[in-house]
């Protein structure tokens, strides 16, 4: 009668390692999503990381802040309009400066207006709102490195 063993050799144990080491060009990107209006937010943040990204979601531009200086974004995807506090281009001026990261803004209101207060940012893409999804996941793919 054979006896498994209960022991790996060295050469299993090294390719089981090698198979879950996760290079720096494999890891997923992190996506800041900034939307006050919380189903959006959440429709949203799933969607994302249903399509493999890790999501942080917040619904103004102070938790915004915070939630970069804890871990940094990869891409924002900001709302415009935040209700009180800091308005979207705002945030994103703050972020772009801290941690040269790509916005897609979305917005309720005219594009035209939101791409005049914007224009000094790097934008990957404008959504007005009611939001494609997966349009939406397209462009957080090809903006993001």
């Amino acid at each position: 009668m054979a006896v498994a063993s209960r022991f790996m050799s060295a050469e299993s144990i090294m390719s089981r390692e090698q198979r879950h080491t996760i290079s720096p060009q494999s890891r997923m990107q992190e996506v800041l999503i900034v939307e006050d209006e919380p189903l959006a937010r959440e429709a949203t943040a799933r969607y994302l990381h249903g399509r493999g990204y890790a999501v942080t979601s917040v619904k103004n531009g102070d938790e915004a802040l915070r939630a970069a200086t804890r871990n940094p974004p990869d891409i924002l995807v900001c709302d415009w309009q935040l209700g009180a506090g800091m308005d979207g281009v705002a945030v994103a001026r703050v972020l772009q400066d801290r941690f040269d990261v790509p916005v897609i803004f979305i917005t309720a209101h005219p594009l035209e207006t939101l791409r005049a207060a914007a224009g000094d940012l790097r934008i990957a893409g404008y959504f007005h709102k009611p939001v494609s999804l997966p349009d939406l996941a397209d462009t957080v793919e090809e903006a993001t490195p």
